[in-house]
């Protein structure tokens, strides 16, 4: 009996020990995966040299675009630079493919009170410099979109007061008022190193990819390249292709023989007219095109307003362009917060649209557009022209026909507008609202109000009644513009990519595979 209860104690004295061994066991294994796994860009391509194996799969890929960069500032809204800035820079909080709010450098977030909002940033995030990331970096990024000489985000972003470091790790955000889509808006701030002054030298952000050069030519059908390389120490999941070419083919017909030829193996954004003999994926854009009113010139009457909709056959401008658009009847697509399915708008009848024209004797007048829109151009011109209207269209640089719009300076012109954030506010707050951005001379005071009053409404089916209800007088009330079609994104995708449309649009390289 003593024998058996000296083993018994033995026993009972290495349980403890041998538990212990096993959790630290354990804990060696879990931190060597760990490392392992955040390091893995840099450890997999080190056993592949010493083993003599090279995965020759997913490698390299060339994404051909038709537009190319306008400027390199994190804070620029353009889409064409977002094209290419998105693989480089983080958010603090980012769309999915399907417009869904998730993490990216904010872990976590949330409203401390009514015009205060807390962000938890992401720990041992590595900018492409080897710095680290932290609060500073997030303050730097909004101050600039805010404020920024190059920014086209002060508008988006008009409802920040104050942005403040209360920790290494932790944002606080002040809003002038309630604003419940904060977050929203945020998704569109791209997060640079607080250490850079200079964008155009200095690409550095905590993307998937970081950039190794970017080239312009002048000879041959590639007019420029930005050339990326996985970033070993990203944060997230190592992307699948190594090394990514994002090149620029402005000719339609040279990016179709590029793809065709093998030298891209997806092309964003095919012409309706190119898609013959191409494989390719389409995807409903976010973007509506459409006509806007200065209604303090010549189109202050709202039967002109109404005579000029009349005149224009949406439904045959959609099958000139082989259906690849939807026609549209209000300023933003379905699926996006403000969008009503009430609304009709106003249906097509040139027979009552000539005569409104005669009986203002409005004879001729003329149409400001960006260039690039000549086909949408002439197609105006020659539905104009079957009311007995002779109108002109003037083509202006991007860059000058913005200020031209904030000017007044025209009486009809053209615009597009993607609801990058989900929700019509952006669209209002810009160009509808009286002081907006590219208001071009639209003005009711209600609407302004009503704006205003969605943009500190909290309870969200509320503040969706709001959004409609603006909608409501934009489209049918007031005329404010004429609705013309839903952009549809066309993609030539080769053979053995794996490519699945995002709802915004955008091509992330590291969501290709």
């Amino acid at each position: 009996m003593e024998e058996l209860l000296n083993e018994n104690q033995v026993q009972a004295e290495e349980s403890p020990r041998s538990l212990v061994k096993m959790i630290v066991i354990f804990l060696v294994i879990l931190i060597v995966f760990s490392v392992a796994y955040f390091f893995r860009g840099a450890i997999i391509p080190y056993f592949e040299d010493v083993l003599g194996f090279v995965d020759n799969e997913h490698q390299e890929i060339t994404i051909a675009y038709a537009e190319g960069i306008t400027s390199f500032d994190p804070a620029n809204y353009e889409a064409r630079n977002r094209n290419f800035l998105g693989n480089i820079y983080d958010p603090l909080v980012r769309f999915d493919k399907n417009l869904n709010l998730e993490p990216a450098l904010a872990v976590s977030w949330g409203r401390i009170d009514d015009l205060t909002w807390e962000f938890k940033l992401r720990d041992l995030v590595i900018f492409h410099d080897g710095s680290y990331f932290d609060s500073e970096d997030v303050v730097a990024s909004i101050e600039n979109a805010i404020s920024g000489e190059g920014s086209q985000l002060k508008s988006l972003l008009s409802t920040i007061d104050e942005v403040e470091a209360t920790s290494d790790l932790t944002v606080r955000i002040s809003t002038k008022n309630e604003d419940p889509i904060l977050p929203n808006r945020l998704a569109q701030v791209l997060i640079f190193s607080s250490d850079v002054s200079d964008f155009d030298d200095d690409l550095i952000g905590t993307g998937p990819y970081y950039a190794t050069s970017y080239d312009t030519y002048n000879v041959g059908s590639i007019s420029e390249k930005l050339s990326l390389n996985a970033f070993s120490y990203y944060w997230g999941y190592y992307p699948d292709y190594d090394e990514v070419s994002l090149v620029v083919i402005p000719d339609k017909n040279s990016r179709k023989e590029a793809f065709l030829n093998g030298e891209a193996e997806v092309i964003v954004a095919l012409s309706a007219d190119s898609v013959e003999g191409l494989s390719v994926v389409t995807q409903p854009s976010l973007e509506v095109n459409f006509m806007l009113f200065n209604t303090s010139g010549l189109f202050e009457e709202k039967e002109l307003r109404e005579a000029f909709a009349m005149s224009i056959d949406k439904r045959g401008l959609s099958d000139l362009l082989n259906g690849y658009v939807r026609v549209a009847d209000q300023f933003v697509p379905s699926g996006v917060s403000g969008y009503d399915s009430s609304i009709d708008g106003v249906a097509y009848d040139p027979a009552s649209a000539a005569l409104i024209f005669e009986e203002y004797d409005i004879e001729k007048f003329s149409i400001d557009m960006a260039e690039g829109a000549t086909f949408l151009g002439e197609y105006i011109v020659s539905e104009l022209e079957r009311v007995g209207v002779k109108a002109t269209v003037n083509y202006w640089d991007v860059s000058r026909y913005q200020e031209e719009i904030y000017n007044y300076s025209f009486d009809v012109y053209s615009m597009g507008w993607k609801c990058d954030v989900g929700d019509a506010a952006d669209l209002y707050e810009t160009v509808f609202v009286s002081n907006g951005a590219y208001n071009g001379g639209y003005k009711n005071e209600e609407v302004d109000e009503l704006v205003s009053r969605a943009a500190s409404e909290s309870e969200g089916g509320k503040r969706i009644l709001i959004l409609k209800e603006i909608m409501g007088i934009l489209a049918e009330e007031d005329i404010a513009g004429v609705p013309l079609f839903e952009s549809e994104i066309i993609y030539g995708v080769a053979d053995g990519v794996g490519f699945s449309p995002r709802v915004d649009g955008y091509i992330w390289a590291a969501d290709l595979s």
